[in-house]
């Protein structure tokens, strides 16, 4: 059997998450391409896939050796040490000017003090917030087709391809008000278009993963198909998790029908 078809174990798919823990500490990565990469780790059940989500990443291994700490003792300027003995008077009149600045702006007219607040953002998972991201992305990009969208509770993080046939792609962080384009990678999942997408799926996917945990203090739902012997399956990835560990993960087809269950004591 090639490798490639091998069956990933606990510990390959541990390994690789640790990995990519480690990359999102050392800035490889953003926090949103984390819970995503390690989202669709544990859902990855040959060794190919647990390696495409990982062999973009520098392991310790990859990193040249450190230089030994310089043993010379930098003298200090005199520059430093005007810093360290800069008049009370100085630090005074800083204060007088920040209490200037403040009651300046206590003082304003309500005229220049009041501005619109932005309307708050909407549930992202929900119809409504699903909704208007696919609107975000209409408006600026022109379509909504994507390799991937993961729906956290404070934001939503979507792979976009960059052209119309490779699987490069730049990765957006939405905030319920702008896509604010983050990284660009290589997306390892089929494109499909968000508009095609029922907008209230999501949120029940993810409901029925919710009551396979008691209590979870931390829900998200990622969508995007994942390939596998047979042909391309499920699209939505609910992940939830409570505050003892205990996790579940839960597949479900375009028509929201449930595919498979795992939960993690």
């Amino acid at each position: 059997m090639a490798v490639g078809g091998k069956k990933a174990r606990d510990a390959d798919r541990d390994r690789a998450i640790d990995l990519v823990k480690a990359a999102w500490v050392e800035g490889q990565i953003t926090e949103a391409d984390r819970d995503l990469r390690v989202e669709k780790l544990l859902a990855s059940t040959t060794v190919a896939q647990v390696h495409r989500l990982v062999t973009d990443l520098q392991s310790n291994r990859d990193r040249a050796p450190r230089q030994p700490p310089s043993t010379h003792q930098p003298v200090a300027s005199v520059t430093d040490a005007r810093r360290r003995n800069w008049p009370a008077a100085a630090a005074a009149a800083m204060a007088v000017v920040a209490t200037l600045f403040v009651w300046s702006q206590l003082s304003a007219s309500d005229d220049s003090t009041s501005s619109a607040t932005p309307n708050p953002a909407p549930i992202f998972w929900s119809q409504d917030g699903v909704a208007a991201l696919t609107d975000a992305l209409i408006e600026q990009r022109g379509d909504s087709v994507v390799f991937s969208a993961a729906f956290h509770s404070d934001y939503v993080y979507v792979d976009v391809p960059v052209d119309s046939s490779t699987q490069r792609m730049h990765g957006y962080r939405w905030d319920g008000h702008e896509l604010a384009e983050e990284n660009a990678s290589t997306a390892d999942s089929p494109r499909f278009d968000l508009a095609d997408v029922d907008p209230a799926l999501p949120e029940q996917v993810l409901h029925r993963a919710e009551a396979l945990v008691e209590d979870p203090t931390e829900s998200r739902i990622s969508v995007y198909v994942s390939e596998n012997a047979e042909g391309p399956a499920d699209l939505f990835h609910a992940y939830v998790v409570n505050e003892y560990g205990e996790r579940a993960n839960l597949a479900a087809d375009r028509q929201g029908r449930v595919l498979s269950t795992s939960v993690t004591d």
